[in-house]
C-alpha cells in the first residue's frame, strides 16, 4: 500500500474544480476507499482550508468543510507541541545546545539541539 499526503492547496483546487488536482486528488480519495493507498493530511493543514474558505466568505463550504472532513479516507496527523518547536528551532540554529522554557499551555522544560557547538 502506498501513502500519500494531502496538504491545503490541494483540497482547496479539488473544492473549486480545478485541474490537474481534482482529477488527482478524486483518485486520492477513491484509492484510499478501496484501501489501496493511505492518505494522511496533518491537522493545520485542514484547518487551512477551513480558514481560506471562511476568508474567501464562502462560509458555508467552511462549515461543510469542517463536518464532512473527519468522515474523509485520510488519517489526520496532529503534530506534537515539540515537533512544531523543533522545526521552528532548525529554521533559526543558534550556534549551541539550548535549554528553553516552553510555554504556550505545556509549561513543560524541554532540551532540543539548536546547531553545532563549532559554528
Amino acid at each position: 500500500m502506498r501513502t500519500r499526503v494531502l496538504d491545503s492547496w490541494a483540497i482547496l483546487e479539488w473544492i473549486n474544480g480545478k485541474q490537474p488536482a481534482t482529477g488527482t486528488v478524486a483518485q486520492l480519495l477513491s484509492e484510499a476507499e478501496e484501501g489501496q493507498t493511505r492518505l494522511l493530511m496533518s491537522a493545520i493543514n485542514v484547518g487551512e482550508v477551513y480558514y481560506f474558505l471562511r476568508k474567501q466568505g464562502r462560509h458555508s463550504l467552511a462549515e461543510s468543510w469542517r463536518e464532512s472532513s473527519a468522515s474523509f479516507p485520510v488519517r489526520i496527523e496532529v503534530p506534537s507541541f515539540e515537533d512544531i518547536l523543533a522545526r521552528r528551532l532548525a529554521q533559526r540554529p543558534v550556534p549551541h545546545f539550548v535549554r528553553r522554557r516552553v510555554r504556550g499551555g505545556v509549561g513543560a522544560e524541554i532540551q532540543l539541539p539548536a546547531g553545532d557547538r563549532r559554528s
